[in-house]
């Protein structure tokens, strides 16, 4: 995280883990319960589990793909495994020149992305379901999870308040061990240099970095893991120990050159899911704005 925050080794932004955000399934407990079932760990299991939650009559993952930011999600979480788990340094490759989204497991990404779709693990309406909807059937049990951001579990949450959520990384493969965990920053703070007081808004940071601070600001900004003595949801049980352990990697978009590269992927995985356009064929164009952006 520092190389987001840090230039020429000073910090110029203060970041607590207990606020970022994580991106893999949130799972309704109840649901899962009622249906009998349990949270996959591998690829093959994921795609039993959506065989399963049909065959109960519920939706596997809700997918809001209606809302353009929601269908970059399930790449990410597997693209976290397939790309960065077995490659950490894919993005200081890409950036010179030495690979390319479409040559690379990011095509592996998506493909099992449409897997996921034609095997039934979405809703049917997905195109046209917005993320509100979203949150909403899984609140209401209709469906038993969605691939999202950790900080959309508050909405889930709104939608039914007696639910019991807990969030998971979306497995890619079928051993457990390598799966990683996306996880990025979702709150940051500093002090203008030129502050009237500057002397007290430093004194504000010093408390933002307490155990105090961090329980309260988790439990404001989503509900997400930290690995470290706070006391947080128990949502990211699940998650801590990939934190722990170091099995997590950056969002992908963060070292891209041009936000066009993201759009790209945007309206690429809607035409991916609608048929008209095939995982290579979306992965090219997202590389041909990257390497035009350089």
């Amino acid at each position: 995280m520092t190389s987001i925050t840090d230039i020429d080794g000073k910090s110029f932004m203060y970041t607590d883990l207990a606020t970022a955000n994580t991106i893999g399934p949130i799972y309704n407990m109840e649901a899962m319960n009622a249906a009998g079932l349990e949270i996959p760990t591998t690829w093959t299991e994921v795609l039993a589990f959506c065989d399963d939650a049909n065959a109960a009559g519920k939706v596997p993952f809700a997918l809001g793909a209606q809302t353009q930011w929601v269908t970059q999600l399930v790449t990410y979480a597997l693209a976290g495994t397939l790309v960065y788990g077995e490659d950490p340094e894919f993005d200081t490759k890409q950036l010179a020149g030495d690979a390319t989204f479409q040559d690379s497991n990011w095509l592996k990404a998506l493909d099992q992305y449409k897997e996921m779709f034609d095997k039934k693990c979405f809703n049917q309406d997905a195109l046209g379901t917005s993320v509100e909807n979203q949150s909403i059937m899984v609140g209401e049990g209709k469906a038993l999870a969605a691939v999202q951001i950790s900080t959309i579990g508050s909405q889930m949450v709104a939608a039914n308040p007696e639910e019991t959520l807990k969030q998971a990384p979306l497995p890619a493969t079928d051993d457990a061990a390598e799966t990683r965990l996306p996880l990025g920053l979702g709150v940051g703070w500093g002090v203008n240099a030129k502050a009237n007081n500057l002397e007290g808004g430093l004194a504000f940071l010093e408390y933002l970095n307490t155990p105090e601070a961090s329980k309260l600001t988790a439990n404001i900004y989503g509900l997400s893991p930290n690995g470290g003595d706070v006391e947080t949801s128990e949502i990211n049980e699940l998650e801590i120990p990939l934190v722990e352990e170091n099995r997590t990697v950056p969002f992908m978009d963060v070292t891209w050159p041009s936000a066009k590269v993201q759009n790209l992927h945007f309206t690429g995985v809607q035409e991916l899911l609608a048929g008209s356009k095939t995982p290579a064929q979306v992965l090219t164009e997202m590389q041909d704005a990257y390497t035009d952006a350089l």
